[in-house]
């Protein structure tokens, strides 16, 4: 049987104690001037039918932009194996489960 440098070894990690006391830094821990922060609108219900009227949001002050389905026609699938999944729900303003992405800001 083949030796391995790991598997099966305890090993000490670089980042252990600090992630375990609380001190690590994530990159969502961090704030840089000027940055934009990011929303995502996800459904409430599986198979629920909707319509996206980004009127109002539009309007509100520090709203950069809205991105439904229609905007990201190019890029919306994703998946492992293979591009099935929607980035942002667009078959017949319906999405297939709960927490379905339906449009981001």
């Amino acid at each position: 049987m083949p030796e391995f440098k790991t598997v099966g070894k305890r090993y000490k990690r670089k980042d252990g104690i600090d992630k375990l006391t609380g001190r690590a830094l994530y990159p969502q821990d961090m704030q840089i001037d000027g940055m934009a922060f990011g929303h995502t609108v996800r459904s409430e219900r599986p198979h629920a039918h909707f319509t996206v009227d980004t009127s109002v949001a539009e309007t509100m002050q520090g709203v950069l932009t809205i991105l439904t389905a229609k905007d990201v026609t190019a890029m919306n699938h994703h998946g492992v194996l293979f591009k099935d999944h929607e980035v942002l729900c667009e078959k017949k303003g319906q999405t297939c489960r709960r927490s379905n992405s339906i449009c981001c800001s």
